[in-house]
């Protein structure tokens, strides 16, 4: 069994187990719930809601910086799946580049 194919069943795998994860145990699809505002839900004081606007923000330009490296590094490992052979330094490179910022 080559690493592609290996790698094609952990993903369909890991897939199923999400699906069946999200469904009641009756098996029917969980429905959908509804978008509360979750500042509201933490009862937070004014000045406490006021302090993470603030931060959200603050934080705007390096979470959309973030966000980009993010997608550029999944591309790259998509890019490096798709090749022929698949160049497994490639992948791992760019897979655990994807871990690391996951992990932070």
């Amino acid at each position: 069994m080559t690493f592609r194919n290996i790698l094609v069943a952990a993903s369909l795998a890991l897939g199923f187990a999400i699906s069946v994860a999200a469904q009641d145990p009756a098996g029917l699809p969980l429905p959908p719930q509804p978008a509360a505002d979750p500042i509201q839900q933490l009862n937070l004081t004014p000045e406490q809601r006021q302090q993470i606007r603030r931060l959200t923000q603050e934080t705007r330009d390096e979470r959309q910086a973030t966000n980009l490296r993010l997608r550029q590094a999944n591309a790259a490992l998509d890019q490096a799946l798709d090749a022929d052979p698949i160049d497994e330094n490639i992948f791992v490179r760019h897979s655990e580049g994807i871990r690391v910022f996951l992990n932070n």
